[in-house]
């Protein structure tokens, strides 16, 4: 809502909402327009100024990206507009545009420019002789002078969605991008009427202040599962490794499972590994010197049960969770342990059952 105050009769007066197509408005004529002539609508601060280098121009895929910026730090800035509701694709359709200015020189944008100031020499103030590729060198230069040009510009590009409205779908994508680090902004021009005048109120729809809290527990947890598989990567033994860090005589017992089940063991790591016959496999930890725990994939703890019973094993209960998974888990894997101390027959009933899941 928007309120105007009337200093006579010391109160608020509420400003009716309108809408870009009941006002007649066009998204070429009047919401381009007015962004191109004065970009710093969608700034929030002096260090998010932009400066339009481009408009309407058509990339390598024969599409036309409605405008073209860059900030102060040498970014390039897609900007995307839509006058009434932006559907989910239309921050794909800026993705694309995008791409296309990812490994481009200083040079080639100064001639983007030097385009730009050309055709809106009049508007712009400049001479008819003027040398537009110089004036599009020295203008980018001075705007963008807390960075080495050539060397830092464009090393990034950013995409502002403006819009009469955003669908649900396409602010869900965007928020999705947003966590992923990808610089895309969605700006909402709320337009009022009052009498004869209309008045535009940008609001950043997206990013939120929060956004930013999640970009960082993302990121944490991003670096802790890189930790753990730069750690599974990194550990150079083999499978006698694995028996060798077994108290006896569960190295023994688990090289005569190996060998009898005939399956080739892969995925070592250092707490274990895998043993995998076409789509079935059974995950064998080995951290624990007088302990194995038998992991079942993609498998729920009933169905291991109903494996027990077919197989009239009495002796053998199924964990709801491997020890080595978190609590809170969405679908925890079912497991079965075998201690040092259990009898050799127990043993052979795991060795049935490792048989048939892998045969099934």
């Amino acid at each position: 809502m928007l309120f105007k105050y009337d200093k006579d009769k010391n109160e608020l007066i509420q400003i009716e909402e309108t809408t870009f197509t009941s006002e007649g408005l066009s998204e070429l004529q009047n919401i381009e327009a007015w962004i191109r002539k004065n970009p710093n609508i969608l700034s929030e601060d002096e260090e998010e100024m932009l400066m339009i280098i481009s408009e309407q121009k058509a990339s390598v895929t024969n599409k036309r990206f409605d405008l073209l910026g860059v900030d102060r730090f040498g970014n390039i800035v897609i900007i995307e507009l839509k006058r009434d509701l932006a559907q989910k694709m239309t921050e794909f359709q800026a993705i694309t545009y995008a791409s296309y200015f990812v490994d481009m020189p200083f040079e080639k944008i100064c001639e983007f420019y030097a385009e730009y100031l050309e055709k809106n020499k009049s508007e712009l103030g400049l001479p008819e002789n003027t040398n537009f590729l110089e004036e599009a060198k020295k203008q980018l230069g001075e705007f963008c002078n807390s960075i080495n040009i050539p060397e830092e510009f464009n090393t990034n590009q950013r995409i502002i969605l403006v819009a009469g409205d955003f669908s649900s779908d396409l602010l869900s994508a965007v928020t999705w991008l947003i966590l992923k680090e990808i610089k895309i902004e969605c700006i909402k021009l709320v337009l009022y009427r009052d009498n004869d005048e209309l008045f535009i109120h940008p609001m950043r729809i997206l990013p939120t202040p929060d956004i930013a809290e999640n970009i960082v527990r993302i990121k944490n947890d991003e670096e802790r599962i890189d930790k753990k598989r730069s750690a599974y990567q990194r550990w150079g033994g083999d499978i006698e490794a694995h028996y060798e860090r077994l108290n006896s005589p569960l190295n023994e017992y688990l090289k005569t499972l190996v060998r009898e089940l005939g399956v080739e063991p892969t995925n070592l790591s250092e707490s274990g590994f895998h043993l995998i016959k076409g789509k079935k496999k059974i995950m064998i930890s080995t951290y624990m010197k007088n302990k194995l725990e038998f992991r079942f994939s993609k498998a729920k703890k009933e169905e291991i049960e109903m494996l027990l019973k077919y197989l009239n094993i009495s002796t053998l209960t199924v964990k709801d969770k491997a020890d080595v998974e978190s609590y809170g888990i969405e679908n925890p894997t079912p497991s079965i342990d075998y201690h040092i101390d259990d009898n050799a027959a127990l043993f052979e009933d795991i060795k049935k059952v490792c048989r048939k899941w892998l045969e099934l």
